[in-house]
């Protein structure tokens, strides 16, 4: 992180290649990635939804989603579906 500014094009080629940069950084600089890219994070307190914890993420930039820009993305309460697929090549 050289710049102080983060330009959507500074985020999204890091995104790119986010796996390959994070773990290469020590902990401060992790987390001062984490602070340009999440702006705010809530969720339910410890009786309200212990299944699913996270309420919301607000992000420091716009993602699309169902065909829309947003940088904030709730959660159902009630849980999701999440799908992990295992590809191999015969």
């Amino acid at each position: 992180m050289e710049e102080e500014a983060m330009t959507l094009d500074n985020i999204y080629k890091l995104l790119l290649s986010f796996d390959e940069i994070y773990y290469r950084m020590t902990k401060d600089e992790q987390k001062l990635m984490l602070t340009y890219l999440v702006k705010n994070i809530q969720i339910y307190a410890n009786d309200e939804g212990a299944a699913m914890p996270l309420k919301s993420v607000t992000l420091n930039f716009p993602i699309s989603k169902d065909n829309r820009e947003v940088n904030h993305i709730l959660w159902n309460k009630n849980g999701s579906v999440e799908t992990l697929i295992c590809l191999e090549n015969v």
